[in-house]
């Protein structure tokens, strides 16, 4: 017997060992038993039926409530219920004023997500709880509630609603064909001036349009009516995933018709009517425990549907509903401010009420994009605008109806009592607005407010008392169901087809995969996480570093996991939990995004960044955000567009010497010569700088490699405390360059004036950035020159033509003529991009957009895009393996290459993730190419390999020396 129900042993235990529970539903009477025990518990933390109060009072109108117990406030379910007695008026006095509660409520610019919750869950949220939360307007203190889960939504109110909805024919509902698609009718005339004739004595319309104000005034213009659909209740327009899920169920309704009138040829009109709704109805229920409230429920044991089961318990009693559950399922700040479909942003006055837009996008684009993205966190701070009133005017009902404080209902549902604002929450800076505006004492908060305020973990949608209170309610409601009745519940009832679409409709997504061309998985009501595991604490790392550098190796590391998971996202643990994308789609994230940043230096070990003592103990911007990252950046496209017109003269003038010296040896390393190669045209071109070119390719050949840095830097021989003396000769060497003075005078201009700090920054740049990556092209280019002599001869052809046998002062607007080398370098970056893995972390929860599907990141979790595996993928590239550089005749080709930082062929801004050099790179490397191929011929000592097993720095280039045994002059 647990002490409270939020007992933390008890929450822990039912919300972790996953394997326990998966084994406990594998037994079907330790299943039936564990089921029977959870609904039992969570429905016990409520008194049973009959309430022995409601909200009746002795007035006929609306008036005083009553405190004391009376026949008709037992019995009468038009006058809503309540778990407690009235508070006193004079504490509901008290009060703060409603006005000053605004600004618990609003939201702000950003909205707090919720980490489990799809917006799809808080508007279906609306559309299920809109058919039995139903406040009279006339008197609030009665309600207009058939108090069941009876899908009036789209079957109406009552008996003469139902029969104007019906078709007549075959069981089915009126509907219309719109584009090939089966949607409700429309309500009024064409015009949108007045409600059709046959609608006119729909029990929410007078007078020709909606009785009283169920349409707000903006949206209640005849171009907005013309396109409402008939439904069931008055509110049936309210979103376009309101009027989406109406469909959904109208089309499942005369689907049902249809297979059952097949097998039952003889039934008439009213009888495959009956049948279809019937079962309708038990597909929601079915829906609502297992798919809505396992999405609610933190525990992992999943609860589900027991014919006969409830009718045994002493909860088993009539519904009513409660005046409590109505106020509590205000859920406002699960809706996002806006939807985002087919990436164009869909403000709320725009997703609201407005069925052209869902017939234009259509169901199947709705539904997926409302299942794709994020609902708010519910909290307070985070209700949008357009429904802060509605907030505030719950809390004017819940004084008229004089609700009792929360603390109050934690000790009604068996919880722990809250005895301080920091015991409520932990949000310091609430707890203090919450106790300014209640005097200073806990127990003083509303009922709504509270609920709002409460401590909610991370697995939970709800907190505590919202759960318990949710699931008391629902359960004892959904499972009193007549239909569920164990002398009900059958093929009298549902039919055999019927029976089988019960059976088969566990989750809102199989509905509508029956109902859409999309699969159920695009209409889940949880955020989709990425699949695996980052395994045990300290053990996963370590595993997983093991698989990927001795044993699988990287290629096969990633691969084996893509084929288990199916799919190109997924957890990793290489020494930190990493979220892994093998698609061009989810890679393109890390780009463009503020949000998606790499870890800085300082933050300890990781195999992806160096440590910070090799930088001078000064974080490269690429690692920096929002001013850190984008004032370097912006200085560094400066610096590129001023030195740019020197770029060809330093290359050549690089290039001449390089080959001179080649052709003078014939043998050499292409490994050793390109570094040296892209370490002297570098700092020539930007500083006019000499340095070592072999202290260089130590330093930064070595940057990330350094482990165990906790003992090696004490020892004086250590190769990382040689790189620490290294790296300040660099910064020397850049901060005595004869161009350093006027590289500082354009960072000044973008706000950087500390010369050491530029200095430092240019070294990074010059080294890491600009070194690695050209030697790495050029040893891959050099690789597959080497290997395709075909193509060099079709190459120097194509330059000869353009820029003669001796190309000097070449004019780069004229690299444009030259298509065959432009397909020939994509193709060398498609299969060998010169770094491997780029990495994000979230610094704020988001989705992520894959070939798989879409993917929730929570905030802090790190991902890592796996780029040669993306540029390998047979769903994008034909025949990906093959070096076939005519692939890039087809435009669309290029749109899946990404280069470290940046997709191909995207434009360069200071504020988002593409490398400032991305093209430039492209760039030297046709340069190369046009200085090298028309004047000299070679042949390597051995074809080159590129390595898809052990992981080094510069696993991109070809493998070993790149031993050159004949380089020769070629004749013009």
């Amino acid at each position: 017997m647990f002490i409270y129900r939020d007992n933390r042993i008890a929450k822990y235990l039912v919300s972790h060992f996953a394997w326990f529970w998966r084994a406990v539903r594998a037994v079907p009477w330790l299943k039936k038993l564990t089921n029977r025990f959870f609904i039992n518990f969570i429905v016990n933390s409520a008194q049973p039926r009959p309430y022995p109060l409601s909200l009746w009072g002795p007035a006929e109108q609306p008036g005083p409530i009553a405190d004391y117990i009376c026949w008709t406030g037992l019995v009468d379910r038009g006058y809503t219920g309540r778990h407690l007695p009235p508070a006193s008026q004079t504490d509901v006095d008290a009060l703060p004023d409603i006005n000053d509660l605004g600004v618990l409520f609003q939201r702000g610019a950003d909205m707090t997500a919720c980490p489990k919750s799809s917006a799809l869950f808080g508007l279906f949220a609306q559309w299920f709880t809109d058919s039995f939360l139903r406040t009279d307007p006339l008197d609030p203190r009665k309600n207009t509630s058939n108090h069941e889960i009876d899908l009036c939504q789209i079957y109406g109110l009552n008996a003469a609603d139902t029969h104007l909805i019906r078709s007549g024919q075959g069981g089915k509902l009126e509907s219309q064909d719109i584009g090939g698609q089966e949607y409700p009718p429309y309500l009024f005339e064409d015009d949108g001036q007045r409600v059709k004739q046959k609608y006119l004595t729909l029990s929410y319309i007078e007078g020709g349009d909606f009785r009283g104000e169920v349409v707000p005034q903006e949206f209640n213009t005849p171009r907005r009516r013309a396109k409402f659909f008939l439904t069931g209740l008055e509110r049936g327009n309210s979103t376009i995933v309101y009027s989406a899920i109406n469909t959904l169920f109208l089309r499942e309704h005369n689907r049902l018709c249809g297979e059952i009138a097949i097998c039952h040829p003889d039934w008439d009109n009213d009888r495959l009517f009956e049948t279809a709704r019937n079962t309708n109805i038990v597909q929601l229920l079915n829906i609502i425990i297992e798919d809505y409230i396992k999405h609610l429920s933190p525990a992992l044991f999943k609860m589900f549907v027991e014919i006969g089961f409830a009718e045994r318990q002493h909860w088993y009693r009539s519904n009513r509903i409660c005046a409590e559950f109505n106020l509590l399922y205000r859920w406002h700040q699960l809706v996002p401010t806006e939807l985002s479909i087919d990436g164009a942003r869909i403000p709320h006055a725009d997703f609201r009420f407005n069925n052209d837009l869902l017939v234009g996008q259509g169901i199947e684009k709705v539904i997926t994009a409302s299942a794709t993205q994020r609902a708010g966190r519910i909290m307070p701070k985070n209700t949008a605008a357009f429904l802060v009133p509605a907030d505030l005017a719950a809390i004017a009902k819940s004084r008229a109806w004089r609700i009792r404080p929360y603390c109050e209902y934690r000790q009604q549902f068996g919880l722990s009592p809250v005895i301080s604002f920091a015991d409520l929450t932990s949000d310091q800076e609430l707890a203090g607005e919450l106790s300014r505006l209640y005097g200073k004492d806990v127990k003083k908060v509303e009922f709504l407010v509270g609920l709002l305020a409460e401590n909610c973990s991370s697995k939970q949608v709800l907190g505590d008392l919202m759960n318990f209170m949710v699931g008391a309610d629902a359960f004892s409601h959904a499972l009193t169901n007549p239909l569920l009745a164990k002398n009900v519940y059958g093929e009298a009832c549902f039919s055999k087809p019927g029976m089988d679409s019960i059976k088969g409709t566990r989750s809102f997504g199989d509905l509508v995969g029956r109902n859409t061309g999309i699969g159920g998985a695009s209409a889940s009501f949880s955020m989709r996480r990425a699949p695996g595991s980052f395994g045990l604490p300290v053990l996963g790392p370590v595993l997983d570093a093991i698989d990927f550098f001795l044993i699988s190796g990287w290629e096969r590391f990633f691969l084996r996991r893509q084929t288990k998971y199916n799919s190109t996202v997924f957890k990793v643990n290489l020494f930190n939990p990493t979220i892994a994308m093998l698609d061009d789609r989810a890679i393109t994230a890390l780009f463009a995004s503020r949000d998606l940043v790499p870890d800085r230096p300082s933050d300890g070990f990781q195999f992806q960044i160096p440590p910070l003592p090799l930088l001078g103990n000064v974080v490269p911007s690429m690692f920096e955000t929002a001013a850190a990252h984008d004032q370097p950046k912006a200085f560094y496209m400066r610096l590129l567009r001023t030195r740019s017109t020197t770029l060809v003269a330093q290359f050549e003038r690089t290039a001449d010497e390089f080959i001179e010296r080649w052709l003078s040896r014939k043998r050499f390393s292409f490994r050793d010569e390109l570094e040296n190669f892209a370490v002297t045209f570098v700092f020539r071109w930007i500083l006019d700088a000499h340095p070592d070119p072999a202290m260089v390719r130590r330093l930064f050949g070595g940057l990330f490699l350094h482990w165990a840095v906790a003992v090696t830097k004490y020892l004086p021989w250590s190769a990382y405390s040689r790189s620490v003396r290294d790296y300040q000769r660099l910064v020397d060497c850049v901060s005595s360059a004869p161009t350093f003075n006027a590289m500082l005078e354009l960072a000044g201009l973008e706000g950087l004036g500390d010369r050491d700090l530029v200095a430092k920054q240019i070294s990074y740049l010059l080294g890491n950035n600009s070194f690695l990556g050209i030697q790495s092209v050029l040893k891959s280019l050099i690789g597959e020159l080497s290997r395709h002599p075909d193509w060099c001869d079709q190459l120097r052809e194509e330059i000869v033509s353009v820029f003669g046998h001796q190309p000097r002062d070449v004019d780069t607007r004229r690299l444009a003529k030259l298509p065959k080398l432009d397909r020939f370098l994509r193709e060398v970056l498609r299969l060998h991009p010169p770094v491997f893995f780029i990495f994000g972390r979230a610094t704020r929860d988001r989705v992520i957009e894959s070939a798989s599907g879409v993917f929730a990141i929570d905030k802090g979790q790190l991902v890592m895009g796996v780029i040669p595996l993306a540029q390998r993928d047979q769903k994008v590239f034909d025949q990906p393996q093959r070096f076939d550089p005519d692939r890039f005749n087809a435009p669309e080709a290029a749109r899946h290459l990404i280069w470290p930082r940046g997709q191909q062929d995207s434009q360069v801004a200071q504020d988002d993730r593409t490398c400032p050099g991305k093209d430039l790179a492209i760039e030297i490397a046709k340069l190369f190419c046009i200085a090298l191929l028309p004047r000299v011929s070679w042949k390597l000592k051995h074809p080159p390999r590129w390595g898809r097993r052990l992981f080094v720095l510069n696993v991109a280039a070809p493998k070993g020396a790149l031993g050159v045994k004949d380089f020769s002059r070629r004749a013009p």
